[in-house]
């Protein structure tokens, strides 16, 4: 056994293991599915080595749990990666545990699989054996491009008749969007709402019957449980009592009961295709396709992101991560070797700490499809100026004898903010200057004009966003530096080097230590964030494949 991280003792009696998980789970307000399939993992993987502790184990036992799932229990990849992520998120978020090495595990590579998509034909000959409410939520799956759960969610409130839309609450990924009521259920989902709300009037003057409200909110509003706009749109015929609170509930309809009613009518139809109650959806983004629906429309619809979203998502998420701790662990071996640097200069000198953006940027280049044999880090990645000889760049893309791409990747922590910033700032724009007047000159040979990007992570403290004066003893500065704090100077600083014309892209992000740790980050500005950054780095890269 190999990578065993002992926990520090603690005086003060701790939650139990599980519950901790539950507690981190609940405060970042993950899905009670999440929170289920979680918990569930992690119990497994304690029970499989014998009931000990995870703060005793390491990578081995981890890589023996995988492949037990995978070569003994034959589950799918998707399985396997998501007990993974519950290890993951047990030991950095829950034990909070320095566990580099969790990166190196082996995991299953996920299969690209098509979806089951049905011609128009095929739906309407299943709906012909679908009746009454099931009618209605498969029709919603179809026509409006809910996943089951959503529709079976949906509350009354969340239908708007009158602009013909359905807001969806909560979605995947915690998120709201917005998307059609199909015309051909309008007229049955009114008739079946007038219905729901006779029952629902029925149970205010027989019982107290309540609806679950979303998160805390019945701490602030109690009789909303009792409300018509917070009723289910597809109740269950069934109440129960909770356990907590000894109230009477009306929950809404179980998801079996569609999923069956789809297994039931596909059979009947003797359609020749693995139906499921997500087919519909496929076959509504489908189907949109065809009718000359931009996918950027469907997406929206679908509450979908590109995959390039959320590539860069969980990119930055990593290189967050992975700044932090080298930075805390190159000091750490500086003050092991007696030779620590002045004052917080060692967490600088060490370099390696924005390595993990540029793994995020060799991603990006892979989908573009260019060889990784044309991508230099580390090594060959100096070019030739025209004002001095050479300069060393984070990233080079260079294919064919013609430079494609050049990348910066510049940080700063506290205390000290004023003199970095000002060689910030010199250093950026002497870099421009000096490769484009270079590129002008013709050092690159006959390479096209590169992309030139710059990225800039800024930690997130009370000396980055306290307004710093200036002084003006001739002139006036220009308003914008008036009172501005060093993180307004920074996003100001990265907007004009685009604006400017002296870099193609640049992308400002900032993070505390502590939540640094933890991969959150906060774009102070949409026009300077990672996402437009990568988008625009993979639209050059595309003219090289």
């Amino acid at each position: 056994m190999s990578n065993i991280v002992k926990l520090p003792s603690s005086p003060q009696a701790k939650p139990k293991l599980l519950d901790q998980v539950r507690n981190e789970i609940r405060m970042r307000h993950y899905s009670p599915r999440t929170e289920e399939a979680y918990v569930g993992w992690i119990l497994r993987y304690i029970r499989f080595h014998g009931i000990r502790h995870p703060a005793e184990m390491g990578k081995d036992e981890i890589e023996a749990f995988l492949s037990h799932l995978a070569v003994k229990k034959h589950v799918a990849e998707s399985t396997q990666n998501q007990a993974f992520n519950a290890l993951l998120f047990l030991y950095r978020e829950v034990l909070q545990l320095d566990v580099a090495w969790l990166d190196s595990v082996v995991r299953a590579n996920k299969p690209k699989r098509l979806p089951v998509v049905l011609t128009r034909a095929e739906v309407r000959h299943i709906m012909e054996y679908l009746h009454d409410v099931e009618w209605l939520c498969v029709m919603l799956l179809y026509g409006a491009g809910l996943r089951l759960l959503e529709c079976l969610r949906l509350r009354i409130k969340d239908v708007d008749f009158g602009y013909r839309q359905i807001l969806v609450r909560q979605g995947k990924g915690n998120k709201d969007r917005i998307t059609i009521l199909p015309a051909v259920a309008e007229t049955r989902l009114m008739e079946h709402t007038t219905r729901v709300k006779q029952r629902f009037e029925a149970d205010l003057n027989s019982r107290e019957i309540h609806v679950k409200l979303p998160g805390a909110f019945h701490r602030k509003s109690p009789e909303a449980s009792r409300e018509w706009v917070w009723q289910w749109v597809f109740p269950a015929t069934r109440t129960y009592v909770d356990r907590t609170t000894g109230l009477i509930f009306r929950h809404h309809l179980h998801e079996t009961v569609i999923q069956k009613a789809v297994r039931r009518a596909t059979a009947r139809s003797k359609i020749p295709k693995r139906v499921t109650c997500h087919t519909f959806r496929h076959s509504f983004a489908t189907h949109l396709l065809e009718d000359g629906y931009d996918i950027r429309t469907v997406q929206e619809l679908l509450g979908h992101h590109d995959e390039i979203s959320k590539l860069v998502s969980d990119g930055t998420s990593k290189a967050v991560v992975h700044y932090w701790q080298t930075r805390a662990a190159q000091r750490k071996k500086q003050e092991t070797k007696g030779n620590l640097d002045q004052g917080l200069r060692s967490a600088v000198t060490g370099g390696a700490q924005m390595d993990g953006f540029i793994d995020l940027f060799t991603d990006i280049v892979r989908r573009a499809e260019i060889p990784e044999t044309c991508v230099f880090r580390k090594k060959a990645v100096e070019l030739p100026g025209f004002f001095r000889p050479t300069k060393e760049w984070d990233m080079l893309i260079v294919r064919d004898k013609r430079l494609i791409a050049a990348i910066e990747a510049k940080s700063q922590v506290g205390p000290s903010f004023g003199n970095n910033f000002n060689n910030r700032v010199e250093e950026a724009i002497g870099s421009a200057l000096d490769l484009w007047t270079a590129f002008r000159e013709k050092a690159y040979l006959e390479s096209p004009q590169p992309f030139l990007g710059y990225v800039f992570l800024l930690e997130d403290c009370s000396a980055s966003n306290r307004p710093v004066g200036v002084q003006e003893p001739h002139f006036k500065v220009f308003p914008e530096f008036a009172n501005a704090s060093y993180m307004r100077r920074y996003e100001l600083f990265c907007r004009k080097l685009v604006l400017e014309r002296h870099y193609t892209a640049a992308a400002f992000i900032t993070c505390s230590a502590e939540e640094g740790l933890r991969g959150i980050y906060k774009t102070p500005s949409d026009d300077l964030s990672m996402e437009r950054f990568a988008k625009t780095f993979l639209a050059h890269l595309s003219a090289f494949r």
